[in-house]
């Protein structure tokens, strides 16, 4: 069981999170703080299920094997999408901020 686990969780790592971190920075951008809590929302309720060629992979293996396999890859690219979106809707809001700051200081150089 903590085999196809620990497997499942190394699939997840290899999968690209770099769609999460552009959406989080512009809704941190449009909207701040509470974008950002939004972008994280829905980065924890996407789909995180296996794909078809994964599945086809351990399909040999016992159930047990691909119920954590499945548990594990799932678990684990959720925690770094939300962590995706979480560091770009951050950096969005602090971009928003600077603007919003160097617009409304009426320093003019």
């Amino acid at each position: 069981m903590a085999k196809g686990q620990v497997e499942g969780q190394a699939a997840a790592q290899v999968v690209g999170t770099g769609g999460w971190v552009a959406g989080g920075v512009v809704t941190g951008v449009l909207t701040g703080l509470i974008g950002t809590a939004i972008i994280w929302a829905v980065a924890g309720s996407s789909d995180a299920s296996v794909p078809a060629d994964r599945k086809l992979l351990i399909a040999e293996q016992p159930s047990v094997y691909q119920q954590s396999y499945e548990a594990g890859y799932g678990q684990k690219l959720k925690s770094r999408r939300k962590s995706a979106a979480l560091t770009g809707g951050l950096l969005g809001t602090a971009a928003f901020v600077l603007l919003y700051l160097s617009a409304s200081s009426g320093t003019t150089y």
